[in-house]
């Protein structure tokens, strides 16, 4: 990081949340092998890295649009002339930055309608679905703090768990099976979208009082402390009961991310005796990580796995 407090393109990048992108392909791809017998990884490795090129670009969005609003927060007013030799280099610095985000958002994006295109020569399924449920994540992922800006807004939560959820899961699907199948898809992918949503709203709990400032409406702002937090331990804890009904009626493999669940109550220990930490959002994205892959891998394992029949 900077001297001058700007966070790196690195960080910017977030590579923390990636967790929650890469694994939902994962599942599309052992769905589509348990339902239709197809899968290719070459198929696996470039819908994984469009939809990470997609989730890096939006992370980098977002980035861009905080440090515009950080800067609008800094500037110094008429009667702050001491300051404003001071806000410039603050400013200059802020606006080389803007510069590189801006540039690696562009490189990401369209390093991801490559890998798209690459996806539709090489899978068996329609282009038209490829193409509408790629640009569908695109999209979402740039209005999330661009555009209308949906992260000002309760919507922005839902939106960024519906696409790094069902929407990535029935892409890796489609792209693997060649087929548009719905609704079973998006339902198996409802836990891991619960779970993913608990790392954003462990984010906005530890930045409520920010976001109140800039006027960004998350649930967390919405709900309060106490209700954040009654939030938080159902977005937590919910999957597991999903889970473990899985395991009971279809599979005992499906109840395999049961075993993370020692963790999951160790942050909402910690949470609940120390309030949001700088490291929740981390340690969600962890849990999330261990979580989905061993959904992933119930799946592969399961004799029978709901909703595909």
């Amino acid at each position: 990081m900077a001297a001058t407090g700007s966070p790196s393109i690195l960080s910017s990048l977030r590579l923390w949340t990636f967790s929650a992108a890469v694994t939902p392909v994962a599942l599309g791809a052992v769905l589509s092998y348990k339902k239709e017998g197809l899968f290719s990884v070459v198929v696996l490795l470039v819908t994984s890295a469009a939809v990470l090129a997609v989730n890096g670009a939006g992370n980098m969005v977002n980035t861009y649009f905080e440090i515009m609003r950080e800067v609008s927060r800094r500037r110094p007013g008429p009667q702050q002339n001491h300051s404003v030799h001071r806000w410039d280099d603050h400013s200059a610095d802020s606006q080389n930055h803007q510069a590189r985000v801006v540039n690696w958002a562009a490189y990401l994006y369209g390093f991801g309608m490559a890998c798209l295109w690459i996806t539709m020569w090489l899978s068996p399924a329609n282009s038209f679905y490829l193409a509408s449920l790629f640009f569908g994540g695109l999209s979402s992922s740039f209005i999330y703090t661009g555009g209308i800006r949906l992260k000002f807004y309760i919507l922005g939560d839902l939106l960024a768990m519906f696409t790094f959820g069902p929407l990535s899961v029935l892409f890796s699907y489609t792209s693997q099976s060649g087929r548009f199948v719905i609704p079973g898809p998006l339902l198996l992918a409802l836990p891991l979208a619960l779970s993913t949503e608990a790392i954003i709203h462990s984010k906005h709990m530890r930045e409520m009082a920010k976001d109140k400032e800039a006027g960004v409406l998350s649930l967390a702002v919405l709900l309060g402390k106490q209700g954040s937090y009654f939030l938080f331990a159902l977005l937590l804890f919910f999957p597991y009961l999903v889970f473990a009904i899985w395991g009971t009626m279809y599979s005992l493999a499906l109840a395999l991310p049961l075993l993370t669940m020692p963790y999951a109550f160790q942050l909402e220990r910690t949470l609940r005796e120390e309030g949001p930490f700088r490291e929740l959002s981390v340690g969600v994205a962890k849990l999330n990580f261990v979580l989905s892959s061993l959904f992933v891998v119930g799946c592969l394992l399961a004799s029978d796995v709901p909703f595909l029949s």
